[in-house]
């Protein structure tokens, strides 16, 4: 197995930018950077196959392979015309042969770049990136701010070309992370007719398996005490998704993978804890609506509490046939209730599975909200609304653009593109003033924003397990 390589700092830590040894102040500073997004591509690479390198998910895409050798290529392309001036793509035939399929990608690359190891292309970013840092030692600060007047795009100086690359990789990355998560080496699914694909396609969804595989992760690498403490979380994904779970292990300790592991089982917890508190009062019915791959019903602690899980009927079957080959039971107080959204009614469908629609229910709605239209929203809710007095909903909602810091941008928008392009696009947003408003109809409403959730649940912790940032709120309603 080939070994994935990461390139080491000069004189400082990659997570310290900053001037580097061997290079002027400013052209150091920048190759800090270069070093970090380097590092982030190659930490990805670990295990790929020639197959898993060479696989496309539809005939327009690029593969993993032939997006490495374009940030190789990049390097080339961008180093002739920085370091030795020749106009852009004016290169010499041997360049041109070698090169051209990598930069222009599409058909051309398709067609040549395939049926290499991972050593070729690791081979071909370290030959690249070592030529690129030579020539950056040989050059000043004011070669590196000097402006190309005749660039394609306007006045450009050398600086913002090279930016151009880190920001090159930066962008491929998020492609090469969603192809690793569709790679068919890494979701075997038992039953080939039910697939994680799109809600859309009318099949099962494929963020379910990524909450569950967070959820499950949460379990083997957080430390004491568990925010929530999942014994089926492991054992639901059996063999089929075994290597996923241990890909995951890879960004265990990445800030978007921290932030987004403790918002997922910060909801779950709270949903439950709110629910612990109605059966206490009484209630006798609990409702996940979108539940995917949740466990709570294989582990409910309620004796006379009855679970009722609504999903789509691909997703559901999906989850069953995991519980099967998981050698887990069905337990009694389960019911599965399949929807088809676009062609039946979640109350229809809910009576008919034995819900008692006169007696007080929790509805939990989790991880949803942010994929409905508007009126879907407000017709679920509206139904929610319906039942007698203490009944509640437990949901999450994601704040706008506008209203986020800068610092947490970035990432909703990489979220945003990912989970777009495999079918399943963020729709709905809400200020916490706008989420008041739509509910309305319910007397109670307790807003959960990050730092009141961090004081419930991740206080006094010592690895420095938490929600990070504000783009998300989880509200309790109740009648």
């Amino acid at each position: 197995m080939t070994k994935v390589s990461e390139p080491a700092p000069l004189g400082e830590p990659l997570s310290v930018f900053g001037p580097r040894e061997g290079f002027s102040p400013q052209i150091g500073i920048f190759v800090s950077q270069l070093n970090w997004m380097r590092h982030k591509v190659l930490s990805r690479l670990k295990n790929l196959s020639q197959e898993d390198l060479d696989w496309l998910p539809d005939e327009r895409s690029n593969s993993i392979g032939t997006l490495l050798l374009h940030l190789a290529a990049s390097d080339v392309y961008y180093g002739l015309n920085t370091f030795d001036g020749l106009p852009w793509a004016r290169y010499p035939e041997e360049v041109v042969n070698r090169w051209e399929p990598a930069m222009k990608l599409g058909d051309l690359g398709r067609n040549w770049i395939r049926g290499n190891d991972l050593s070729f292309y690791l081979s071909a970013l370290t030959e690249t990136r070592e030529h690129t840092l030579s020539e950056f030692r040989r050059r000043d600060d004011e070669w590196f701010m000097a402006v190309d007047l005749k660039w394609g795009w306007g006045p450009t100086n050398n600086f913002c070309k090279w930016f151009h690359v880190c920001e090159h990789e930066s962008h491929h990355i998020g492609q090469i992370d969603l192809l690793i998560k569709q790679l068919p080496s890494r979701n075997v699914v038992p039953n080939q007719d039910v697939r994680e694909d799109s809600i859309v396609a009318g099949k099962a969804s494929r963020t379910a398996l990524g909450v569950a595989i967070r959820r499950a992760s949460h379990q083997v690498h957080d430390s004491s005490p568990l925010v929530l403490n999942d014994p089926i979380a492991v054992p639901i994904l059996g063999e089929v998704y075994r290597a996923a779970l241990e890909a995951a292990a890879e960004s265990i300790g990445e800030e978007s993978s921290i932030a987004m592991r403790a918002l997922l089982v910060a909801r779950n917890r709270l949903a439950e804890d709110k629910l612990a508190e109605a059966v206490s009062r009484g209630v006798k019915q609990y409702v996940l609506l979108g539940a995917g791959l949740d466990t709570f019903a294989h582990r409910n602690p309620h004796q006379n509490l009855r679970v009722f899980e609504v999903d789509h009927p691909a997703t559901q079957q999906w989850k069953r046939n995991l519980v099967a080959s998981s050698g887990l039971r069905e337990p009694s107080t389960l019911r599965y209730v399949p929807v088809d959204f676009e062609r039946q009614q979640v109350s229809v469908q809910l009576e008919e599975s034995g819900l008692d629609l006169s007696a007080p229910t929790i509805f939990a709605w989790l991880g949803v909200v942010i994929y409905l239209t508007r009126p879907a929203f407000r017709s679920t809710l509206a139904f929610i609304a319906s039942f007698r007095n203490g009944s509640g909903v437990v949901f999450d909602y994601a704040l706008p653009r506008h209203a986020l810091p800068s610092a947490e941008l970035y990432a909703r928008d990489e979220l945003a593109s990912r989970v777009e392009s495999i079918g399943e696009p963020f729709r709905l947003f809400f200020t916490p003033s706008e989420i008041r408003q739509e509910l309305s109809a319910f007397q109670l409403i307790e807003d959960f924003d990050a730092p009141m959730l961090n004081e419930r649940y991740f206080s006094n912790r010592s690895d420095g397990f938490s929600l990070r940032g504000r783009s998300a709120n989880i509200v309790c309603a109740w009648r």
